[in-house]
């Protein structure tokens, strides 16, 4: 047996994200509301730098963040801060800039446990070798090649 959750937000950021259409031809053809990528992207990096999973890491935002940078999206900044503003991750009146993202980025991955981040997603991948390069380092270096969308 396969478990699914799914988890909705009930209380978006009413500013900064947009929606589209999909049209989607399989099982059968049909068409599904989503937020474009970009906004997809902010969620995610939301949940890498601003989740609380039970004083663990979750390996899957930091693999989904490796997922969004190596498809070269954009990340709407924007979006972000309004979704760190609303949940008290980004109280300075100040726009956030591509440098304070990387601050914080730094600041997390300083107190990352990379051997925790591959026990939580080693059971959601086929090959464990993908995971192999995961250091402070390599996501630095994701983090650095984060493309903003202004």
């Amino acid at each position: 047996m396969i478990k699914i959750r799914f988890e909705v937000d009930t209380d978006p950021p009413v500013d900064g994200a947009m929606t589209e259409n999909a049209l989607l031809l399989l099982p059968s053809p049909f068409s599904v509301k989503t937020f474009r990528l970009e906004d997809l992207f902010a969620g995610k990096v939301h949940a890498t730098l601003c989740r609380e999973w039970k004083g663990r890491v979750k390996g899957r935002d930091w693999y989904d963040l490796v997922w969004f940078v190596s498809r070269n999206i954009p990340l709407n900044i924007n979006y972000l801060e309004q979704r760190m503003r609303q949940s008290g991750y980004w109280t300075l009146k100040a726009k956030m800039s591509s440098e304070d993202l990387l601050n914080l980025f730094d600041q997390k991955i300083e107190k990352l446990d990379i051997n925790s981040a591959k026990d939580d997603i080693i059971n959601f991948i086929r090959d464990s070798s993908q995971i192999e390069i995961w250091s402070k380092d390599f996501f630095r270096q994701i983090a650095g090649k984060i493309k903003i969308n202004l």
